[in-house]
């Protein structure tokens, strides 16, 4: 069980990552880093809206 989570886990930080990233390039002038806790919970429950 702790396998299944950790694979989710990881999933979810590549996710945050991707979506960083993009974050990033769209708005150069936003620090994400500066809220990176605040901005990964917000992006965990963003992408599981799909």
């Amino acid at each position: 069980m702790d396998n299944k989570r950790t694979r989710a886990t990881d999933h979810v930080r590549t996710r945050s990552k991707e979506i960083q990233l993009k974050t990033m390039a769209q708005s150069p002038s936003l620090k994400v880093t500066s809220s990176f806790e605040d901005e990964e919970i917000e992006v965990v429950t963003f992408d599981g809206d799909r």
